[in-house]
Parts: C-alpha cells; sequence; structure tokens
C-alpha cells in the first residue's frame, strides 16, 4: 500500500483510524493508532500519518496537545469542558487547584477560560468562598442561607436581650418578604429564591425527544452547529408543552455536560414575547441557542 491508497482502501483505513480513536476515548498519538489497526495498515505508518492529517483538514479528526502530537475525535477544548463537568458531579463542590490535578498539565492551562465560560452559560455554579474556606465550583448554585447565617446568628445574638427570640423570628420573616417580594408560604415560611426548574429532572423518553428534536430542527448540530431555542422550543410543542419543563429539561441536560448554552448579549434589546421564548440564564440575560457536546 502507497501513501496514497486507493479510495477503497483509503475509505476503509479512514474508518479504523476513526474507530481506533473512538475506542480510545481520548487524543491518541500515531503511535498508539497504528497498534490498533489491523494488518496490512498497522505496517504503514506513512499512510497512516497522510490520512491523520487529511481527516484533521476535513475537521472529523482534532489535533490535541502532546509530544508526539495527538488526535481525537472531538476538538482538545470539549473534552476538557467534558471532564471539568464529569470532575465536578462526581466530586461535589471542588476548588480550581484539586480540578486542574484531575486534567493534566495541557487542561490544566484552560481550566480557567472553560471554568468562565460554563459558569456564563448556567452548566456550573461559583460557590464564593465561605469564612476560611476557598471559592468552589458545582453543578447546583450555593445556599445564600449559608453564607447568611453567621451575620443572622450573630444578629440574633446581640438583640436576644431586648426580643424575644419568636419576634426575631418574626421580623427575619417579614423582612425576607420585602427583600424577595414573593411573600410567604401559608405556614409562614419565606419563600424560597431558588428556581424550581432545577429540581425538574427529565424522564428518558424527554431526553429522547430534546436530542431527536434537536437534530430534527438542524440536522448539522451533529458537526457543532447550534440551534435557536425558539426553534427547538416550538419543534417539541406536543412532547413537551411546558414551558418550565422545557427550560428544566435542557438546563439538566447542559448541567451532564450534554449541551452547551449561548446567552443573548444584549438582552435588554429583546421583547416580552422574545422572552417568553427563550430560557433565563439566572444571571439576568437568557440562554438563545443549544447545541451539542460530541
Amino acid at each position: 500500500m502507497s501513501t496514497h491508497p486507493s479510495e477503497p482502501v483509503q475509505e476503509e483505513l479512514d474508518r479504523q483510524i476513526i474507530s481506533a480513536i473512538t475506542h480510545a476515548g481520548r487524543g491518541i498519538a500515531r503511535s498508539a493508532v497504528l497498534k490498533s489497526l489491523p494488518a496490512p495498515f498497522a505496517k504503514r505508518p506513512e499512510a497512516v500519518t497522510a490520512r491523520l492529517l487529511a481527516l484533521s483538514d476535513q475537521g472529523m479528526l482534532h489535533p490535541w496537545p502532546g509530544t508526539p502530537p495527538k488526535f481525537g475525535i472531538e476538538p482538545f477544548s470539549d473534552a476538557i469542558r467534558k471532564k471539568i463537568v464529569d470532575v465536578i458531579g462526581k466530586k461535589g463542590p471542588v476548588g480550581v487547584s484539586p480540578l486542574k490535578k484531575e486534567l493534566g498539565a495541557a487542561g490544566a492551562r484552560l481550566t480557567t477560560a472553560l471554568l468562565r465560560d460554563l459558569v456564563a452559560n448556567g452548566v456550573v455554579f461559583l460557590h464564593p468562598p465561605l469564612g476560611k474556606k476557598i471559592a468552589k465550583y458545582a453543578l447546583t448554585p450555593p445556599d445564600p442561607l449559608d453564607y447568611l447565617t453567621p451575620a443572622l446568628k450573630e444578629l440574633v445574638k446581640k438583640n436576644r436581650k431586648n426580643f424575644s427570640e419568636t419576634s426575631i423570628a418574626d421580623a427575619l420573616i417579614r423582612f425576607a418578604r420585602e427583600v424577595s417580594g414573593r411573600g410567604v408560604t401559608e405556614s409562614g415560611t419565606p419563600v424560597t429564591s431558588r428556581p424550581a426548574t432545577l429540581e425538574i429532572v427529565p424522564a428518558e423518553e424527554e431526553t429522547r425527544d430534546l436530542i431527536t428534536a434537536l437534530e430534527r430542527v438542524n440536522p448539522q448540530v451533529l458537526n457543532g452547529a447550534v440551534v435557536d431555542i425558539a426553534d427547538w422550543r416550538r419543534a417539541l410543542a406536543t412532547q413537551i408543552p411546558e414551558k418550565e419543563r422545557f427550560d428544566a429539561c435542557v438546563l439538566f441536560l447542559a448541567r451532564q455536560g450534554r449541551l452547551h448554552l449561548q446567552s443573548h448579549d444584549r438582552p435588554a434589546s429583546l421583547s416580552e414575547s422574545d422572552r417568553r421564548e427563550l430560557i433565563p440564564n439566572g444571571r439576568g440575560s437568557y440562554f438563545i441557542a443549544a447545541g451539542l457536546i460530541l
């Protein structure tokens, strides 16, 4: 076999190369690809090198950092993005330094930028420093009560001589009502500000419907394209008609590292009808598009 194999042989070689890298589940060097190929492909490193470079030029493979160079099925940054979400999901709230140790030297260099993007898109949530604890990242929002409790306890302690604990508790409830503007429950408990959508987990059928509809609206989503949230929502009007449930399902898949979401950069320009079609990102703007993390 020459460096430029015949078309049928080339197609089979490409298939074998992509299969080997896919099976590895990460970017691998040419030597590792060769070890995974059947004869006679494994005995023709020049032809394999030529096809690795050609497939990279075509966007079917992606160069990964390393010496020697490596090749992956997905861009290196996308793989690190998924690894970040996976590590945070398994370890719970985690700081930047422990996270970088899980990502390797090349991945660690991307951590700060990827975390910033994941936080901006509502996939990961920053938990600010609390007392002597460092800032950490999690897949769920921080609970404000954790940060308010020390100050509230001190406030109660200072006022205990002048007021009963019952009157202090009542005052705190009334204060919470004024701050939130959302009142209290019938039992007198302040209404939580935690979005109800974060509590919803999609059923397996809903997940299949979501992914199928995403591909139906734009088949190029399998090649990295994105789909407008409004178009996606309309494609699922029968299967998931409730706005809150659709929003929650999408946010859940994003937190699981299966979707990336894009926010509107000028939310003030959106009309009220536009906003109803989109998904609030919790930071004063709205998610307008979604794409698969392959």
